[in-house]
């Protein structure tokens, strides 16, 4: 929906507003989409990066677990390929300043390591950036590889 919904009179997309939706559901909630969202890194992909890094696991290094399913051949009536779904879980955070409910993402700056929202209150749309410091959040990894993939499947048909 992204390229299609973004009109030159406003920032946001539809992806960032469904994004921004996922995020405010409760833990243990899920969405299933056929399109990758603009979330940022997954739990296991920030601690991945964070262990790649020598830092130790942080249950607020995300607000969302994320995986990749296929539907099969023939499960839409549009198409007799497989069709890929995204399958988000929004996680709980183990903060002691804020409720479980509050989506939380933890700066990879080495300097900041602050744990903040996730949410603008400004704009109510996800934040780009870390309060803190102003490092931009990273929005790279298996989603970037998946849109590639998903992409070239709709080039295909």
């Amino acid at each position: 929906f992204a390229a299609r919904s973004q009109s030159r009179s406003r920032n946001a997309s539809l992806d960032d507003y469904i994004a921004a939706i996922f995020a405010r559901m409760k833990p243990g909630s899920r969405m299933v989409t056929f399109y990758p969202l603009p979330l940022g890194l997954s739990l296991t992909d920030a601690n991945n990066r964070r262990k790649r890094a020598g830092k130790p696991w942080n249950a607020n290094a995300s607000f969302f677990e994320f995986r990749t399913e296929n539907l099969g051949n023939s499960s839409v009536s549009w198409s007799n390929k497989e069709i890929p779904v995204y399958i988000y879980t929004r996680v709980p955070n183990s903060s002691s300043l804020h409720t479980p409910e509050i989506p939380m993402f933890t700066c990879e700056n080495e300097k900041c390591q602050t744990a903040a929202s996730v949410l603008c209150e400004k704009t109510s749309l996800l934040v780009e950036n870390c309060a803190a410091c102003g490092r931009k959040r990273s929005v790279t990894g298996i989603r970037t590889a998946a849109r590639g993939n998903h992409l070239k499947y709709f080039e295909q048909m």
